[in-house]
């Protein structure tokens, strides 16, 4: 079981998990030839990716009636919040390495990250060919996007799923293998899509806006945020990632916004400034305050609050939030969190 886990406090807000994966099987799967002769034309394709279904039953029953119910089963399980008939759709791989405690805990994760009720539906199933123990992602030519395969299948289906919640979206992409006759899970990636009810292509669009009124700190927040909600989706590439990239490295090579906030607030001792810090009212910045002793939560608060106020009176961050504050003592490391509690001090 692979497990990746938040680079900063913000992400606990919005958890970005691969869960599952298939990756250290040493025999290489045999492939149903019908089905790639069905599928791709041939019982010997080059790799590739083709689109079977982008309609939200995701129906197979045409195409491939084993296949089809085993998505079936798989989808049904989770509209019924069944965490037992989910974990009974994985391969034993990770069935070993899984439990249905923790299928349970994704349930909960994603009604508390959401909101409830939760809709599950099928965004697109894709049919992905790779030849033997190759790691070069495939493009997806119909779709403008290409996937990176799981070692040690040929075939994978990839089902992609849409979680909507009353509060944000999220994806489930989900990997069927064949193994011993039969289609099960070999991973299981989830993301959140949306933040604030946007998602990344629309964050982009608010940057780009922020950028042109030369609200540039507010644009770097937000091109950030949308480059994290897409470089989390696992095995899906999206071409947007690296347009954000070259956007952040250019407004950061004409606005060096960090050293701007330390000269504003030279007063401080501010060993890091994370590019944003998500809350519930929309993207903020993040400030580490280094203490010099032992001090009361209301000296702290009050801190906070007049780091605020001189940035929002230089007009430095319009478009934002606000700011949140966290404190470390001395003998705190700057790439590890703080126990003491944070502050936000809202615009």
């Amino acid at each position: 079981m692979e497990k990746r886990t938040a680079p900063h406090a913000w992400l606990s807000n919005f958890i970005v998990l691969i869960l599952i994966s298939v990756c250290s099987l040493t025999v290489y799967a045999q492939t149903p030839e019908p089905l790639l002769e069905k599928m791709f034309g041939t019982k010997t394709p080059e790799s590739q990716c083709k689109t079977l279904s982008r309609h939200p039953s995701g129906d197979l029953q045409s195409f491939d009636e084993p296949l089809n119910k085993a998505i079936q089963t798989y989808l049904t399980a989770w509209r019924k919040e069944d965490d037992k008939g989910i974990f009974d759709s994985l391969h034993a791989s990770n069935q070993d390495a899984f439990s249905q405690k923790k299928v349970y805990a994704l349930l909960s994760h994603m009604k508390k990250a959401y909101g409830i009720p939760l809709e599950f539906s099928i965004l697109r199933i894709w049919g992905v060919y790779t030849k033997k123990e190759s790691d070069v992602s495939i493009e997806c030519t119909d779709e403008g996007l290409n996937v990176l395969p799981m070692y040690g299948y040929p075939l994978q289906i990839y089902v992609w799923m849409q979680v909507r919640g009353e509060k944000e979206l999220g994806r489930l992409l989900t990997t069927f293998v064949m193994t011993k006759g039969l289609w099960k899970v070999g991973s299981l990636h989830l993301q959140q899509w949306t933040f604030g009810g946007k998602d990344p292509g629309t964050w982009m669009e608010n940057a780009d806006l922020d950028l042109k009124n030369k609200n540039n700190i507010s644009a770097y927040v937000k091109y950030e945020l949308a480059k994290k909600l897409i470089v989390e989706s696992g095995p899906i590439q999206f071409p947007d990632k690296g347009i954000l990239i070259q956007k952040l490295a250019d407004l950061k090579k004409s606005y060096n916004w960090e050293k701007k906030i330390r000269e504003e607030l030279k007063g401080f001792d501010l060993p890091r400034i994370a590019s944003f810090h998500v809350n519930k009212i929309g993207p903020a910045l993040l400030l580490y305050w280094r203490l010099g002793k032992q001090t009361e939560q209301a000296v702290r608060e009050l801190t906070c609050k007049r780091m605020g106020e001189t940035l929002s009176k230089a007009n430095m961050i319009k478009g934002l939030a606000g700011v949140r504050c966290h404190f470390l003592y001395p003998q705190h490391p700057i790439d590890q969190e703080s126990p003491l509690k944070g502050v936000f001090y809202k615009f």
